[in-house]
């Protein structure tokens, strides 16, 4: 092999070691692996870590946007979410007398559950979208795939229950104000409960009040699951 030969050779595999030396994704791989393991899927909850500025560049910058993924979808549902207790609060039913000054807490409510229903829904498909693209090698994707099922997938699916719970409850409430404002001279109130007048009021009122029951029942379980994901129960 002559000297020119050699040199060459030499040229040729220089800039093979400098990138093999420079290439940091299996190190950054293996942190967002652990990252993801121990501090989003092993602890119990739904609880994303804020990442400061040492563990981002452990990261890198592909395995960054992969966590922004994620969480991103959870900063744009806490603004979402942020006035929701506050306005079921406020539509409660609490008293059977309250009922016709509730038209307009219902409504209200009503509105805001919509709209941060169709916020999860769109945030949820942007994620989807966002993790369909990435192209993950298996140990890291299985992985990934634990951490989005636990802090995006589980979760919508209980809220989205919540939502429809929620809704037909207010819609009960709607269609029950109805009926009390179109049937004032069969139905009053008395002491805080209805007293109808004739049999058939009766029995209408009763299967209003009891489907409002049993929906309201059902979003205080779905209200209690949803709690028990968040905590990890």
């Amino acid at each position: 092999m002559g000297p020119l030969f050699r040199a060459f050779v030499a040229a040729l595999a220089l800039p093979l070691l400098l990138a093999a030396c420079g290439d940091k994704e299996p190190e950054q791989r293996k942190a967002f692996i652990e990252l993801l393991d121990q501090r989003v899927v092993t602890p119990a909850g739904v609880r994303l870590p804020k990442l400061n500025d040492e563990e981002k560049a452990k990261l890198g910058e592909t395995y960054n946007a992969q966590f922004d993924i994620i969480s991103n979808f959870h900063d744009s549902l806490n603004t979402t979410f942020a006035a929701i207790p506050k306005v079921m609060n406020n539509a409660a039913l609490r008293k059977l007398d309250d009922l016709p000054a509730s038209r307009k807490a219902l409504e209200e409510t009503r509105d805001v559950l919509r709209s941060a229903g169709a916020a999860m829904d769109t945030a949820e498909q942007k994620a989807i979208g966002a993790r369909a693209a990435l192209k993950q090698p298996e140990d890291l994707k299985t992985v990934y795939d634990k951490a989005f099922d636990k802090m995006i997938t589980t979760p919508v699916a209980a809220a989205r229950k919540l939502f429809g719970s929620g809704n037909a409850v207010i819609g009960d409430g709607l269609q029950l104000i109805d009926y009390l404002e179109a049937n004032k001279d069969r139905v009053t109130f008395s002491g805080g409960a209805l007293q109808a007048r004739d049999p058939g009021a009766r029995g209408e009122v009763n299967a209003l009040l009891g489907k409002l029951n049993a929906d309201s029942q059902k979003l205080a379980g779905d209200v209690q699951a949803l709690n028990r994901i968040g905590r990890g129960q």
